[in-house]
């Protein structure tokens, strides 16, 4: 406590405070006047496909930030193509210089058991010249977050804890304006830590700072501080996951402004994984918001905060705008045969209740049955019944007719910060048998012979 308040008093008396600490990094606020959701054509512009990429050999993937074909033609002007500042992750050393058709992306493509190295690279600049209002407009230094210019050291944050319901003053009541901080996470990847992308493994645009955590491959360390090498063993069964950024403090702003991809391992000798499925068409789905320049507009600073001790921060978003693959409101041409979509929540806190609909009677159908969830391929089909609702039990058809045999029924969910529900095994190995938390394993149902059921647990 007391070598906090040295530092405050020494930034306040003028000349001394340069040999004391490095202040918090002022940004000007541009300010933003939002577009109402109502405003934004709905179905005018095709589905875009991310860029598919090969993951079973090494791959270089840049953070940037480019202009995007985010809005609706005509949102603004009939026959205009809006264009929106963005950042995605461009396969490659060299960032964008025109307009692309979708922020997100790759969907990269690896082999189980066959590694994949990748290479990112944070060529993101800085928060005082960014593009992206959204992240200028945002950062709360008061918030426990990467603070790369004062080495996490976070003075800002223990200022707020220190006064409870007070606004900030000085550097604290501005957003952040330098070297942009970035780490990259493989959302349900089994990964050792190291390469976990956990949030102190951030660093920074210019290379000159990294968090704690931080780490790159043995022998890569020549290609600078704002780089790391991660490669990925791609041991685990197959799954569908995603890669986003995950720095601490200010994930919820990187992947709003467009820092995420798929990520998809196949076993072509995996006998359970059917061979007639069809090719997968992949549906990432984000909720947005804008501004009337067709800019990225994110609820910070008064009126949404819950109180005044973070200026900026907000505990949960939720746009009025849906985009699809990075496209607001697209369409997409099918015909009629069989398709497989992979549905990836990339929103904030949103929750989506998918089903089709027949837009001339207005009745819902045909039903849509999921095949497996975010790391399962070996779970069977369930037809998923209304309603859906969120923090609630949901009903399901389970398609399964019992042979006689001796067999263990079992369900599991995933939560909202996409952590799946664990078995009983795994839950005791983590926690212990004298573990305080609340008992949140798989529940399972055993299905004996003569045609019991009896709870089983283990």
């Amino acid at each position: 406590m007391r070598t906090h308040q040295m530092k405050r008093l020494l930034i306040v008396t003028g000349a001394l405070a340069a040999l004391a600490v490095v202040p918090a990094a002022r940004a000007q606020t541009t300010q933003q006047v939002p577009l109402p959701g109502t405003a934004i054509p709905q179905f005018v512009d095709p589905l875009p496909i991310p860029a598919i990429v090969d993951g079973t050999g090494p791959l270089t993937l840049t953070m940037c930030e480019f202009e995007s074909k985010v809005l609706p033609t005509g949102t603004f002007a009939p026959g205009a193509v809006p264009r929106t500042w963005t950042w995605g992750y461009i396969v490659g050393t060299e960032c964008p210089t025109s307009t692309r058709d979708t922020y997100l992306g790759p969907i990269i493509v690896a082999r189980r058991a066959v590694p994949t190295e990748v290479t990112y690279v944070n060529s993101l600049g800085s928060a005082a010249t960014t593009n992206v209002l959204a992240y200028k407009n945002s950062v709360d230094q008061t918030l426990h977050w990467a603070d790369p210019l004062n080495k996490e050291e976070n003075d800002c944050a223990e200022e707020a804890m220190m006064n409870p319901g007070m606004p900030p003053e000085g550097e604290c009541a501005q957003n952040y304006s330098d070297t942009i901080p970035a780490v990259v996470h493989l959302h349900g990847g089994d990964v050792p830590p190291q390469l976990d992308g956990g949030p102190d493994a951030w660093f920074t645009s210019d290379g000159n700072y990294q968090g704690h955590g931080y780490y790159t491959r043995p022998g890569s360390e020549i290609l600078g501080g704002n780089t790391a090498v991660y490669r990925y063993s791609n041991q685990q069964e197959p799954a569908t996951i995603w890669f986003h950024d995950h720095t601490l403090g200010a994930t919820r702003l990187n992947v709003y402004a467009g820092l995420a991809g798929g990520y998809v391992i196949t076993d072509p000798d995996d006998a359970t994984i059917p061979a007639n499925l069809p090719a997968i068409t992949p549906l990432i789905v984000q909720d947005r918001s804008f501004d009337k320049s067709g800019q990225l507009y994110f609820h910070a600073g008064v009126p949404f905060i819950p109180n005044p001790d973070h200026p900026y921060w907000v505990p949960e978003f939720t746009g009025d705008a849906i985009a699809v693959n990075g496209k607001v409101w697209p369409f997409f041409n099918v015909e009629p045969k069989r398709y497989r979509f992979v549905f990836v929540n990339g929103s904030n806190a949103r929750t989506y209740e998918m089903f089709l609909t027949n837009q001339v009677t207005k009745v819902q159908g045909p039903a849509m049955w999921q095949i497996s969830t975010d790391g399962g391929a070996k779970w069977e089909a369930a037809k998923l019944q209304e309603p859906v609702l969120r923090f609630a039990h949901a009903r399901f058809h389970f398609d399964w007719r019992w042979n006689g045999e001796e067999v263990l029924l079992q369900s599991r969910c995933t939560d909202d910060r996409g952590e799946t529900q664990p078995v009983l095994a795994d839950l005791v190995q983590a926690r212990g048998l004298l573990s305080g938390y609340h008992f949140n394993a798989i529940q399972r149902w055993k299905v004996t012979r003569d045609g019991s059921v009896l709870n089983a647990l283990g």
